[in-house]
């Protein structure tokens, strides 16, 4: 009694599933109950607030803080739900990112957990300043050996420089040293900032709004009327950019993880069409682009210092 419907939609699913071994029987046990504990339709159902709020409400926030990221037990995390709770008062529920394990945040503890976020986003800054600010004569110590799990097919999730993609994680690919800094005689040239990459975001929705209101009316998808490619430059670091984690697509899965972003529902298609081309990118990159440094990081390295470049862009394919 009081469990939400879906709850129950969910389990029974995980129990009706054919299982080959009692071990599988219990995995699809505990992945139900995890899912549980952050769809979206559940947790409305609960009780709990899932769309971002326009403005703050209150002193504490409310619901405006959903999409927020913080740092709780040493670990990234994102705030997913609101709910003003009778006995503990404002709660908020948050997801750690790495494995999708909720817990609940009472106000103080939610105040400390972006407070713990804002203070490393302020420490990445002033290291990149500081390296940035050096003297030509001094040593270098940008992080030319960060890399990313499957850099070899080219395709990753980074944080556009566009303001209006409000810091969301979007796929994007990587392009290869030899697309971004060739002459025309065909020797590479020298780059200045050895810490940026060049990306290309795959359908990104912050460069289709229209320029006058009258056109509002007459367009059904605003978000898809920009280009669907869109070139960037962007700090190679570990704030700015993540493992691509698909290999194939799951409608499902990708609208779980689109509530998470606190984007419109009307993105949803060019959120998308993104994931569709960043998979088909990374399957072809797979299956017919060989791989020169994809085990081989010294090799990687040594081509990246001599074309002055970072070692992303180094091991990125090269797409015909």
């Amino acid at each position: 009694k009081g469990t939400p419907p879906m709850a129950k939609k969910i389990m029974a699913y995980c129990l009706q599933r054919h299982a080959e071994t009692a071990d599988q029987r219990l995995q699809f046990i505990l992945d139900g109950i995890r899912r549980i504990s952050y769809d979206p339709v559940v947790l409305n159902q609960d009780g709990w607030t899932t769309k971002k709020s326009e403005s703050a409400q209150g002193a504490l926030g409310g619901a405006f803080l959903i999409g927020r990221r913080i740092i709780w037990q040493r670990y990234e995390a994102l705030v997913i739900a609101f709910v003003r709770d009778e006995e503990f008062g404002c709660l908020w529920k948050a997801v750690w990112v790495e494995d999708l394990d909720t817990f609940d945040l009472e106000a103080d503890e939610l105040k400390d957990a972006m407070k713990k976020w804002d203070n490393k986003q302020a420490k990445l800054k002033r290291n990149q300043g500081s390296r940035s600010s050096g003297s030509s004569g001094s040593t270098r110590t940008f992080n030319k050996l960060f890399s990313v799990d499957g850099i070899e097919n080219g395709i990753i999730l980074a944080a556009p420089s566009n303001k209006a993609s409000q810091g969301v994680m979007w796929p994007a690919r990587v392009r290869h040293v030899v697309e971004t800094s060739m002459t025309a005689a065909g020797t590479v040239r020298r780059n200045a900032s050895k810490n940026l990459i060049q990306v290309v975001f795959l359908a990104p929705f912050w460069n289709g709004e229209v320029s006058s209101a009258s056109k509002v009316a007459e367009v059904k998808d605003q978000y898809s009327l920009g280009p669907l490619f869109e070139l960037d430059r962007i700090d190679a670091t570990a704030s700015n950019i993540q493992k691509y984690p698909f290999d194939s697509l799951s409608i499902e899965q990708l609208q779980s993880s689109f509530r998470f972003l606190g984007l419109p529902k009307a993105v949803f298609p060019r959120y998308l069409d993104s994931h569709r081309l960043a998979v088909a990118l990374k399957s072809y990159a797979k299956t017919h682009i060989p791989k020169v440094y994809s085990h081989d990081d010294e090799n990687a390295s040594a081509s990246a210092s001599l074309t002055e470049s970072h070692i992303l862009s180094v091991k990125a394919p090269i797409y015909p």
